[in-house]
């Protein structure tokens, strides 16, 4: 049975969704009874027509909500020129969830990575922390030289951490010395020759931790460590040192 869907009751547009084609849209649209959870239901459907999804798309009665515009560019039939416009206005938690998705366009998923990555310095530690743990390689990027231990830790702790990332993080001599500290601790990383010898190297590296690695390196790596003229006194004599006794031990 047909309905005129410009004067329908928000229960009976519910029933009847998955009827509704861009033509039926059209009427809809001057509809007060249709809102913003019909809106939703709406996009859950991948069978929506694409000019459907775009008259959506260009509505502003529901262009401000955050929730439909993320599903709006998720959507299988949203254009790839229309998904690239609406990154922008996504909200970083929505961006996140779009560069995450292997079902969005390439494209679109480089373009919302970028929209995190663009938006990093003006997010709270915690934000970053959560995005940290689950964010793509671009956006990773981006965090390793963030001066938060905790941003650090969560970065760390990401499964697309490179050994690349956690050197580069080691040797850069801006890095923070709680921030070495936490790379020097780290039972996955610490063990790694590069990063080792990166960490002993920075100055910036709490010297008792400098000292506790010391005892992991070769004879080769100490001796080398020794000449080393821009490290602390200390560290370089207690390099000598230890080399001395290990060669004595081989004699």
């Amino acid at each position: 049975m047909s309905i005129d869907w410009a004067r329908a009751e928000p229960d009976e547009i519910l029933a009847r969704l998955q009827e509704v084609d861009d033509e039926i849209l059209q009427e809809l649209l001057e509809n007060d009874a249709f809102n913003e959870d019909h809106v939703r239901v709406l996009l859950k459907n991948p069978r929506l027509e694409p000019e459907a999804v775009e008259r959506l798309s260009r509505e502003p009665r529901f262009f401000r909500r955050g929730n439909i515009r993320v599903a709006l560019v998720m959507h299988p039939h949203v254009s790839r020129v229309r998904a690239l416009e609406l990154v922008p206005y996504l909200f970083w938690r929505d961006a996140l969830r779009v560069a995450r998705s292997p079902a969005v366009h390439p494209q679109v998923r480089v373009v919302a990575e970028h929209a995190v990555a663009e938006r990093l310095p003006e997010l709270t530690p915690g934000e970053k922390m959560t995005i940290a743990r689950t964010c793509t390689r671009p956006v990773l990027q981006a965090l390793r030289t963030d001066h938060d231990a905790r941003v650090i830790e969560a970065v760390l702790q990401n499964f697309r951490c490179t050994e690349e990332d956690v050197l580069l993080i080691a040797s850069i001599g801006t890095t923070p010395p709680q921030v070495l500290g936490l790379v020097a601790r780290h039972p996955k990383w610490r063990v790694r020759p590069t990063v080792r010898n990166a960490l002993i190297r920075n100055r910036r590296l709490p010297l008792p931790l400098a000292l506790g690695i010391l005892e992991q390196l070769s004879v080769a790596e100490l001796t080398g460590l020794a000449r080393q003229a821009q490290l602390p006194k200390l560290l370089r004599e207690s390099a000598r040192r230890l080399a001395r006794e290990l060669q004595g031990q081989r004699s």
